[in-house]
């Protein structure tokens, strides 16, 4: 049982996904911006820092996790648990 997927439908897997990530990081960022007017550098480095990485971190887990999943869609090659 040998499945195959192009480059080509890769690629665009790929390009897919990461424009969505950008879309859902771009928002992410805003919204721990947008919680905080003006701060002291202690402020930022203390609370919107942290914040920033651990949003960072999500989304890259998040964009590795989704592209996975589409791939081996594509491949046919994701079990649904239900069934």
């Amino acid at each position: 049982m040998s499945k195959q997927i192009s480059k080509e439908k890769l690629t665009e897997i790929m390009d897919q996904v990461q424009e969505e990530t950008k879309k859902d990081f771009a928002k992410s960022i805003e919204e721990v911006f947008n919680s905080f007017e003006r701060v002291s550098m202690d402020e930022f480095m203390s609370r919107i820092l942290p914040q920033l990485l651990s949003t960072t971190y999500y989304e890259a887990t998040t964009h590795a996790e989704l592209l996975i999943i589409d791939v081996l869609k594509e491949l046919d090659l994701l079990k649904i648990d239900d069934e």
